[in-house]
């Protein structure tokens, strides 16, 4: 854990925002997810003996051919949904939209609170054991932005089963139109449906453009024996920090410039 990092526990009720629809994006999604990994395998000219397991998260569709065995092959697309799109009024107005490919639904709540909604999909096709099968995880991620560090909230729905997702969250300068500096990270995990907040991460004692981001994530399902990496980055929406008054927020409830 990188220097100035805090780690808290706890429990909190979340913070208001957008609902999460799963009745209108869960079987799609799935659907979706499914397809795009197979056109990964397929696309690689790859005829798997053990057949493989997949997640999409964002864009990002990641793939292990014949996991467990000496022929196991990691495949990925190689593609993330860009972090200045967002969702149209009419997706957000169903809650989250959860096709794979779409981006993570982001908003400003206030001054002091972002959120960043997004969905994981998850699963196996021709396994020896568990054959063919596909899970979700949607998440909601609060950002509460602050002088010298920054509080996350992470809720997690699974809709089966107790799957852990675990992480790393960081803070992070802006650097223009180039990409920004890690000032600090913290790793996280949540097991099936729980709340936790309190994952800090420090270093915000500068002036300028700073953001959060969620990188190196990782679903276990422990019922499944499953367990993947996720090639992603999940960004928050960028905020300020003035060093005469002390303080970081988004200015005027808004996104702050580069």
């Amino acid at each position: 854990m990188a220097a100035g990092s805090v780690l808290i526990f706890g429990l909190a009720t979340p913070a208001a925002a957008a609902p999460i629809s799963q009745a209108s994006g869960e079987e799609v999604g799935m659907a979706s997810c499914a397809s795009e990994a197979r056109q990964v395998v397929s696309g690689e000219g790859v005829e798997p003996t053990a057949g493989y397991d997949y997640a999409c998260v964002a864009g990002s569709v990641t793939v292990t051919v014949d996991p467990g065995t000496q022929n196991e092959r990691r495949l990925t697309n190689g593609e993330t949904a860009a972090t200045d799109q967002e969702p149209s009024e009419a997706q957000r107005a169903v809650g989250l939209n959860c096709d794979p490919a779409t981006p993570p639904n982001r908003r400003v709540v206030s001054e002091l609170d972002a959120f960043a909604q997004f969905c994981i999909f998850y699963g196996q096709v021709d396994h020896p054991q568990n054959g063919t099968w596909t899970r979700s995880i949607w998440v909601t991620w609060h950002q509460y932005p602050g002088w010298n560090s920054a509080q996350s909230q992470i809720n997690t729905q699974s809709n089966e089963g107790a799957p852990e997702l675990s992480g790393t969250v960081s803070s992070r300068r802006q650097n223009g139109i180039f990409p920004p500096t890690v000032i600090s990270s913290s790793l996280w995990s949540n097991n099936g449906n729980m709340t936790t907040t309190g994952w800090v991460v420090g270093g915000l004692t500068t002036g300028g453009s700073h953001s959060l981001a969620i990188n190196d994530m990782n679903v276990t399902d422990f019922s499944k024996g499953f367990s993947l990496g996720l090639d992603d980055e999940i960004s928050s929406l960028r905020f300020t920090c003035d060093s005469e008054l002390e303080r970081c927020f988004y200015p005027n409830s808004q996104e702050a410039p580069l």
